[in-house]
């Protein structure tokens, strides 16, 4: 049981809980059967929330969960300031004693700081219990957004449900009672929590699991904050708050009610240099293992240093505010020690990084002081602190470059390593790796097996243990099963469970995670091992080759910035921190949750609504990193493509189909021989020239695909290639007749070449494609089809007939070329636009290397 003895916990959890009855009362069940028979409905005759929110923590006090929670309740109950709520018992002046009136004014504001909207509207009156959560993206407008409103039922945080559809229109009953019913029952696992943070961060993973759909707001006409994301933003503020008042001895209403003063600093951290890390490692047998671990890694390490900053300014999971990617942001008050200590960690950081990566990366973190105000503003205070981060990537390690030149002791230490052949290690050591190198090989030896990520402060000297920092030592442990994390001694701050299961173990602070970390496995000798790069390769149709996909969202900066701030009411502000957290939330659940899921357990997609039976197996891909808005995915050359295509086609239905969110793609292809590096450079050109043409499309084999043109050219190149005479027979699932061969189609790829030489640079030579064409069919192509084509006596057709030769030019193996390259409309001439210069060097390339021989490169 939870002693509420401090002052502190009590005010965190009251702002945790204060609107849990918004959640609660919406069950007629729960109303009838509980609460109509509390203590608290006796007193105030009033299915209000807050009474409702102070029934629950008297809950869980008679749960043996909590205990000395006087206070907590009475802050949950009284936590409004409207003079419509004076003497109803909810109001923060019906509390008697001025201390609690004080910090009920303190979780007050820090309620309005979280997701106050500034907005003409006024509150209407509405069913509560029928209100249900918009899909925050149907909200979101920049220019072409006519998308209906979809919401989300009451239901658990799940992959399937982060999705929405029109269909959903009312509160359905039973979801809710159920969602009540089993959000109860999950909550008796709080009875075992051996102290308060072990206690407030399960609770925050049990609140996650059941209010991530629940909204926060029932009054307005928009209703897209969820519950949760209100109720951890506004504990963050009120214990950031807390800390300033306490600190500077102004624990008084009228100092807690200054919307205007410097109360917090927002902390902004981001890893720069990732990818020049990550890529920079020689292709061999186990380049797949070593590129999985030092994506994990830096992952990881990312995470565990926003639960170091946590740690050491004495904060809690719910202030760590936005984590995505490699960037996080968190909410701490502003007080002179927690600036100073913020300032001593990131010189202890940039120090250890410079050590030890070699200046090759660098952590960027610094912090901004901001008012109530400007946390409701959130978009503009966030932009604030990301230009100052953008500032810092100029002046990098500037300090330790002077005092510390290019690491002479190193040039003087030893051989360099002969795996990452960057850092040096002893010369009695030559045939081993560096330290670095040796972590990796440890992480990629451990990622298949592991279901827990556990993040502690100390040292923990196992192999499954990463240890980080030489000053203030954390670690984080990568464990196989639950028992390993129960044998941990040292100080334990919290623990992902990556199988992303309900369930939670209960004397260890768990909380919610997503890591992109799908990769292809196999068994070999009974063993569990991650595909190789030469493996996946072999997964491809036709020839081995390895695709690799880089994918982000379009005007990601816009969306935030603007997108929440629609142009109709220039006085209407939308970028509550709340509504921020709750969007930039559902980005990381969609990149480097669903998509990693989908992989493991769905894998199976068919990209082509016209050819049912070309169906992508997305199971051979690997995720290098998914997070945040962006994703980068190696796989079977002609999979990755529909990988690319599933992507988009979840990321729109995810976006409530709002064509003012777009997501662009580049794709390179490779051998599997080829370093990383070189094929993720130019699937980063190849994203670039997405971006550069308009967005919202797919680069590959150098040409850009508009998504709505997608399936109309692989369609094509899917016929094109069920149109050889002999297709290759790792895919013979086709029962067409073909007559085309692998000599035709290089032609008809030169003939591409001339038409898009005609038309980029006005080539009148280069014209000669019409002609060369039709020679080609006429010679190649007519006179196969006209043999196995009948007319009405059975008899084969004849070119030289003109109503032979119409039937023959209607076959679709001429007809489809005919009309791309000798057009009667256009007079066989292309131009920019016409599909056939747009997209037939994607069509020919698809299915020649689709048709080649297996192992042919």
């Amino acid at each position: 049981m939870i002693d509420l003895s401090s002052e502190r916990q009590q005010v965190i959890l009251s702002a945790l809980l204060h609107d849990i009855g918004k959640f609660l009362h919406k069950s007629n069940g729960f109303v009838e059967d509980s609460f109509k028979s509390s203590d608290e409905y006796s007193k105030y005759k009033s299915y209000k929330h807050p009474f409702v929110s102070a029934f629950f923590v008297d809950i869980l006090e008679k749960s043996n969960i909590i205990k000395n929670s006087d206070i907590t309740k009475q802050l949950v109950r009284c936590h409004h300031e409207s003079h419509f709520h004076k003497d109803t018992g909810m109001h923060v002046d019906d509390i008697s004693d001025l201390r609690v009136r004080t910090l009920a004014y303190l979780v007050s504001s820090a309620d309005s700081f979280s997701s106050k909207e500034r907005r003409k509207e006024q509150e209407k009156e509405a069913n509560y219990k029928e209100k249900l959560l918009d899909n925050i993206f149907s909200h979101v407008s920049l220019e072409k957004n006519e998308s209906e409103i979809q919401k989300h039922q009451y239901k658990t945080l799940d992959f399937d449900n982060i999705f929405t559809n029109s269909d959903i229109k009312n509160a359905n009953i039973n979801s809710q009672f159920n969602l009540i019913q089993d959000f109860f029952a999950e909550l008796k696992i709080l009875e075992k929590a051996s102290d308060f943070n072990v206690f407030f961060t399960n609770l925050l993973f049990i609140l996650q699991k059941y209010l991530t759909f629940v909204p926060s707001d029932t009054t307005k006409e928009i209703s897209d904050i969820s519950l949760y994301d209100h109720l951890k933003a506004t504990a963050a503020l009120a214990l950031a708050s807390y800390d300033y008042h306490v600190y500077h001895d102004t624990l008084d209403i009228k100092s807690v009610s200054n919307k205007d003063e410097q109360k917090f600093i927002l902390v902004s951290g981001t890893i720069e240099g990732i990818q020049k890390y990550i890529y920079s490692i020689e292709s061999d047998t186990s380049a797949a293992k070593k590129l999985r671990a030092k994506s994990f890694y830096l992952s990881i390490f990312t995470d565990v240093m926003a639960h170091r900053l946590l740690d050491e300014l004495n904060l809690t999971e719910a202030n760590l505010l936005l984590s995505a990617g490699s960037k996080f942001t968190l909410v701490a008050p502003n007080i002179p020690y927690i600036t100073d200590k913020i300032k001593n960690i990131k010189n202890e950081l940039e120090k250890y990084m410079y050590e030890n990566f070699s200046a090759e990366l660098f952590l960027n973190l610094d912090y901004s002081e901001c008012t109530g105000v400007q946390t409701i503003n959130f978009n503009e205070t966030l932009k604030s602190i990301n230009d100052r981060l953008e500032v810092n990537k100029f002046n990098r390690f500037s300090n330790l470059i002077i005092e510390n030149p290019i690491f002479q002791e190193q040039l003087n230490y030893g051989n360099l390593c002969p795996e990452c052949k960057k850092n040096h290690i002893p010369k009695s050591m030559k045939d081993s790796s560096c330290e670095h190198c040796s972590k990796e090989k440890k992480i990629g030896e451990l990622i298949p097996k592991i279901r827990y990520i556990a993040i502690g402060k100390g040292t923990v000297n196992d192999e499954q243990s990463i240890n980080f920092f030489s000053d203030t030592p954390y670690f984080c442990y990568l464990a196989k099963n639950i028992d390993e994390i129960r044998n941990i001694t040292a100080r334990l701050i919290v623990v992902y469970d990556l199988e992303n299961e309900s369930q939670i173990e209960a004397l260890v602070p768990n909380y919610k995670r997503y890591f992109g970390n799908y990769v292809a496995k196999e068994t070999k000798k009974d063993r569990l091992v991650i595909k190789s790069f030469e493996d996946i390769a072999k997964c491809s149709t036709g020839v081995n080759n390895l695709g690799v996909l880089k994918m982000d969202v379009d005007n990601l900066g816009a969306i935030f910035y603007q997108g929440l701030i629609p142009n109709k009411a220039e006085d209407i502000n939308y970028t509550s921190v709340s509504r921020v957290s709750t969007m930039s939330r559902l980005f990381e659940i969609f990149f480097a949750g669903y998509i990693s899921d989908y992989f493991k357990n769905t894998k199976l997609y068919n990209p082509l609504k016209n050819k049912p039976e070309i169906v992508a197996d997305l199971s051979n891909n690997y995720i290098v990193y998914a997070g945040g808005d962006d994703l980068l995915i190696i796989g079977p050359w002609n999979e990755i493509i529909y990988t690319a295509k599933f992507i988009k086609d979840k990321f729109t239905e995810f976006t409530s189909f709002n064509k003012d969110l777009t997501i662009s793609g580049g794709i390179s292809l490779g051998k599997s021989g080829t370093p990383v590096r070189y094929l993720v450079s130019m699937a980063d050109e190849a994203l670039e020239q997405s971006k550069n043409a308009g967005k919202n499309a797919l680069t590959v084999f150098g040409k850009t695909i508009s998504w709505d043109d997608f399936d109309e050219v692989f369609e094509f190149a899917e016929f094109f290639y069920d149109s050889f005479e002999t297709k290759n027979t790792s895919d013979n699932k086709s029962n067409t007749k073909g007559y085309y061969n692998q000599s035709f189609a290089y032609r008809l790829l030169e003939y591409t070449n001339m038409m898009e030489d005609y038309v980029d640079n006005e080539s009148i030579e280069s014209l000669m494609y019409i002609s060369k064409f039709s020679y080609d069919i006429e010679r190649n192509l007519i006179e196969k089809i006209a043999k196995d084509m009948k007319n009405s006596q059975g008899k084969s057709l004849k070119p030289t007939i003109k109503e032979d030769r119409e039937l023959i030019f209607k076959h679709p193996q001429i007809a489809k070329l005919v009309e791309i390259f000798n057009n009667e409309e256009t007079g066989g001439i292309s131009d920019v636009g016409d599909f056939g210069y747009e997209y037939m060097r994607v069509i020919l390339n698809y299915a020649i290397r689709k048709n080649r021989e297996i192992g042919g490169v």
